[in-house]
C-alpha cells in the first residue's frame, strides 16, 4: 500500500505535457520565396524583406518547452499558438529538388501552394505555415511561397 502511494505522489510530481505542445513538438515543410538573404546566423532573420531572385527550401518549426505551465497551452486561443513556435531551422535546396520531392510524397490528394498575406515577414509566415500544413493535414503534399 505505501509503494502505491509513494508511486501515485510521483506521478503528480511530474507534469503531464498538454495536448497542446504533443500535437505540433517539431514541423518541418518545403519553402519557394522571392525574399533576399540577410547573413544571419538566426533561422528567424535568414530571410529579409527586400526582393531577390527565386530561392527555396526546408523550413523547421518547433513548439517552445513551457515546462509546467504547458497545460496553460490548451487553454490558450487558438490565435495564440502561432506564438508559441520558434523557427529552428532554414536550410536552402535546390528549387527542382524541391518539387521533385513533393511530386513523390504528394500522392494522389494533390499539392497544396500556401501563400501568405502582406507585411508578414518570413519568420512570421513559417509559423503561420507550420500551423496550416498541420490543421488541414496537409504533411507531404504542402509547399508555402513567401
Amino acid at each position: 500500500m505505501g509503494v502505491m502511494l509513494c508511486l501515485g505522489a510521483l506521478s503528480c510530481a511530474f507534469p503531464v505535457p498538454s495536448k497542446a505542445q504533443t500535437e505540433i513538438q517539431a514541423l518541418e515543410f518545403p519553402y519557394f520565396t522571392l525574399r533576399n538573404r540577410t547573413g544571419s546566423d538566426d533561422p528567424a532573420d535568414f530571410y529579409g524583406g527586400e526582393r531577390s531572385d527565386l530561392k527555396a527550401g526546408a523550413c523547421r518549426v518547433e513548439e517552445l518547452d513551457l515546462g509546467v505551465l504547458a497545460p496553460l497551452a490548451d487553454m490558450a486561443p487558438n490565435f495564440l499558438r502561432e506564438e508559441l513556435l520558434r523557427v529552428q531551422t532554414v536550410e536552402e535546396a535546390d528549387p527542382g529538388a524541391i518539387l521533385d520531392r513533393l511530386e513523390g510524397t504528394a500522392g494522389a490528394r494533390g499539392r497544396a501552394l500556401y501563400v501568405h498575406g502582406y507585411y508578414i515577414s518570413f519568420e512570421k509566415g513559417c509559423r503561420r505555415a507550420a500551423l496550416l500544413q498541420q490543421n488541414a493535414d496537409l504533411v507531404g503534399r504542402f509547399l508555402w511561397f513567401s
